[in-house]
């Protein structure tokens, strides 16, 4: 994330949150797999 210099203090929670559901999808996939 190079191109995020600016931005990555006022979106870091927007990313944590993006992460999490992420993290909440792949555990989805193992469950199901």
């Amino acid at each position: 994330m190079e191109h995020l210099e600016g931005s990555e203090q006022q979106s870091a929670p927007v990313w944590a949150i993006f992460s999490d559901l992420m993290a909440a999808l792949v555990g989805l996939l193992v469950l199901l797999l």
